[in-house]
């Protein structure tokens, strides 16, 4: 991973030329080295950038941050984006691992000010410094989290937004070892924050204790879990265009009616896979993990609750799922 051409994306470049970039830049080295490559294709590919760094003030340091990444932009001659919280400055202990604030909403917040950017400078395209040990975390974090096929959908390279903005992750093929190497290459400047290795913090413990425990059963591990991903994804899609087909099938009256006769002559596997692509269509959450007390409900034709909102009901050659009543009052 070089400045080289010979490292680049060729087609991908090509569909970026002539056009407005916008670079999420954190300060941390993936972001950095992000920013290093489009700033020296930027003139062969007549780029123009703008950095884009959002501030939640988790740290005290935080500021430093800003003020590293604002500094390569002045030098370079690239426009500099800054937002934040308007917040004050929390201390690690109020922060996202005690609960204080948490990830999800960051991401919100960050996602929230890189759309505001593109709006207001016409940004088609916004890109984040996502790596391959981003993709190995994800997936280990969902499983142990609990997750079906669905849940192993990698990392996608192109994500679209509302407003024609696409995110684009041109790092997807590298390894945090060669973004590293990069880095220390070019004498590229960047911070380390040193909650990347507070194991409070759910995803720094896959990142700092699970991951090298892995490596040691098999150094190609890595790439056997990423492996394995992409081809229980792709059997879940393969298999959701077969299931659309089949819930046409076996339905009475309403996609969520369905006739228990019909259902239970399937083979018990694709009852299992079946149920599983039903909930997640229809955003049933909660009832993996019941998948087979939800079988013997429908065969003795029983009642049961699948989570806080929907329930099932067996009766006669029906199979239906609905809304509790109490989801209605007010």
């Amino acid at each position: 991973m070089t400045k080289n051409k010979k490292h680049q994306k060729p087609i991908l470049l090509r569909k970026l030329k002539n056009k407005k970039i916008g670079l999420a830049v954190s300060g941390g080295v993936d972001s950095m080295v992000l920013l290093d490559i489009f700033f020296n294709i930027s003139k062969e590919h007549n780029l123009k950038l703008y950095v884009m760094h959002y501030n939640h003030k988790w740290r005290k340091e935080s500021f430093k941050d800003a003020r590293l990444v604002e500094k390569y932009c002045k030098e370079n001659k690239i426009k500099f984006l800054y937002g934040g919280n308007k917040g004050e400055i929390i201390s690690a202990k109020d922060g996202p691992a005690s609960g204080g604030k948490d990830e999800a909403t960051a991401r919100e917040q960050r996602y929230s000010f890189f759309t505001t950017c593109a709006r207001k400078f016409s940004l088609k395209v916004i890109c984040t410094a996502h790596h391959r040990d981003d993709q190995l975390e994800t997936v280990l974090f969902r499983l142990a989290r609990g997750t079906g096929p669905n849940g192993l959908v990698p990392i996608k390279e192109f994500r679209e937004l509302p407003g024609g903005i696409t995110i684009f992750r041109p790092l997807l093929d590298f390894t945090k070892g060669q973004i590293y190497k990069y880095a220390k290459e070019n004498e590229l400047k960047y911070i380390e924050d040193k909650t990347n290795r507070d194991v409070n913090y759910k995803r720094n413990l896959i990142r700092v204790k699970i991951l090298p425990l892995l490596r040691k059963i098999n150094p190609e591990a890595e790439n056997n879990i990423l492996t394995f991903s992409d081809l229980a994804y792709s059997q879940y899609i393969a298999l959701s265009n077969y299931f659309s087909m089949l819930l046409k099938k076996i339905r009475i009256r309403s996609p969520l009616i369905l006739n228990r006769d019909k259902f239970l002559k399937l083979d018990s596997c694709t009852q299992t896979a079946f149920i599983y692509w039903f909930f997640t269509v229809y955003g049933i959450k909660g009832a993996l993990s019941k998948i087979h007390v939800i079988k013997n409900a429908i065969t003795n034709q029983k009642k049961i609750d699948l989570s806080k909102k929907y329930i099932m009901n067996v009766t006669g050659n029906e199979i239906m799922f609905s809304i509790k009543l109490s989801c209605y009052e007010t």
